[in-house]
């Protein structure tokens, strides 16, 4: 779903991504925590129609600096 680097190194499977519904209809926070941490090291609000629009327009991947995210995957777990 999602890529990353934080320093030079290439993320891996020792982070946990939550999503939460936000009060707002069709908007998620999506939080990406590293295991053994307290706090997310990225916190985001994305909004339903804002992916939907990027895969129309072909874009695959939303390139937020430190992480980019897999739209269509993204969309499949905010679907479920």
């Amino acid at each position: 779903m999602w890529e990353g680097n934080v320093g030079r190194e290439k993320t891996s499977a020792d982070q946990v991504v939550s999503v939460d519904r936000s009060p707002t209809p069709g908007a998620f926070l999506i939080a990406l925590h590293y295991k053994g941490r307290e706090k997310a090291i990225l916190e985001m609000d994305l909004k339903i129609d804002d992916l939907l629009e990027k895969q129309k327009d072909g874009v695959a991947l939303l390139d937020l600096e430190y992480v980019s995210l897999n739209v269509p995957k993204v969309l499949t777990l905010l679907n479920k």
